[in-house]
């Protein structure tokens, strides 16, 4: 009888060996750093703070009179009320201070107009990622939807519905 010749196969055991790991490895990091990224984003919309601040400006806005702010919103993709002139200028100014708020937005609900040229507005672009986040996909009617989105001083962002049927 005859011997087989088996040099090199554990060499090729080897190499199948390390690709296997290799590829399995790759897919771990992929994994790890996506859900790495999605928490470091998480971590930046909807934290416990910007959701009540958000809420808090609510109440606000719903105290005072919400109709003018439609009514100034109009036609437009959004509305800055961050220096808007409200009835009680001190309790609002001292609002924003405590809250520690950058820019407060008066949107209505479906706000796919506005992401389809964000760019054009002069967003921040962590802000724009976080509209970006919030797009909407109804086929109900929205004209008594609006939202307000709140962006704090430490780069957190959060929205609030206003919905003019059952707040007001």
């Amino acid at each position: 009888m005859k011997k087989l010749n088996k040099k090199g196969f554990f060499l090729v055991e080897t190499f199948v060996v390390i690709s296997i790991v290799a590829v399995v490895l790759i897919l771990f990091y992929r994994q790890i750093s996506t859900m790495l990224y999605n928490y470091e984003e998480s971590f930046q919309y909807d934290t416990v703070q910007s959701i009540h601040t958000a809420n808090n400006i609510k109440i606000f806005v719903l105290q005072e009179n919400f109709n003018d702010l439609v009514t100034d919103l109009g036609t437009s993709k959004f509305l800055d009320i961050t220096n808007y002139e409200f009835s009680r200028p001190n309790f609002y100014t001292e609002l924003k201070n405590v809250s520690n708020i950058d820019k407060i937005y008066l949107m209505p609900f479906n706000i796919n107009d506005l992401i389809s040229n964000i760019y054009s507005y002069g967003f921040d672009f962590l802000l724009i990622d976080y509209i970006k986040k919030l797009r909407t996909i109804s086929t109900d009617d929205t004209s008594h939807l609006y939202r307000i989105v709140v962006a704090l001083n430490n780069d957190t962002y959060s929205n609030v519905i206003i919905n003019i049927n059952e707040d007001l």
